[in-house]
């Protein structure tokens, strides 16, 4: 029935709820950050070190902008000193990919990786392509499998998050008074080159 939630606030033992927050910050090449966040995830299951970055390294293979830094929390950041962000057509955060997952409940999590590489969308220019296509399925697969393992395993027992879309969406963006970062910048090479892997 929609709406009944995952686990019972009434009785921890039997399926124990802490809520965690993993965030990955992201730096355009002119400096812009966005902060992308998962939330939502059950707090029964501490996350490692290793699954953290996995997602940070899979959605920053998605975007053009360089990942700066990992967060889960408020509390475990980490500052990533080798930020590269790319050059290219959506190479700020005012274009983001929305990764729409859903759950046996029917509840819903969307992730936005900012600044997406262009080659990930069918022809529509809007549509996510499929983790099937022979140029960008591999890491659009891996993306898909690092979230759905931070957001299902932190819970105990396991929660059902299963990807179901993604597509390109524009968000509004200001300028802010000083850069949290500073990327490397590496000039575009057009988007048929592709992300970087």
């Amino acid at each position: 029935m929609p709406g009944i939630p995952s686990w019972d606030p009434l009785n921890p033992t039997d399926n124990l709820h802490r809520q965690q927050k993993l965030s990955v910050g992201f730096v355009a090449a002119n400096g812009l950050t966005y902060s992308t966040n998962i939330p939502g995830m059950g707090g029964a299951v501490d996350l490692t070190v290793g699954e953290n970055f996995e997602v940070a390294d899979a959605l920053g293979a998605l975007s053009n902008m360089g990942v700066y830094r990992v967060s889960e929390g408020k509390e475990n950041e980490i500052k990533i000193a080798n930020a590269v962000a790319n050059d290219e057509t959506h190479g700020d955060p005012s274009m983001v990919l929305v990764m729409t997952f859903e759950n046996d409940n029917l509840e819903k999590v969307s992730i936005d990786v900012p600044a997406p590489d262009a080659t990930l969308f069918a022809p529509d220019g809007v549509t996510l392509k499929d983790r099937t296509d022979a140029t960008v399925g591999a890491i659009i697969g891996r993306a898909i499998d690092a979230i759905e393992v931070v957001l299902n395993t932190s819970f105990a027992p396991n929660n059902s998050y299963q990807f179901t879309r993604g597509m390109l969406r524009s968000r509004k963006v200001s300028m802010p008074k000083a850069p949290a970062a500073h990327p490397t910048v590496a000039e575009g090479a057009g988007a048929t080159a592709g992300p970087a892997v």
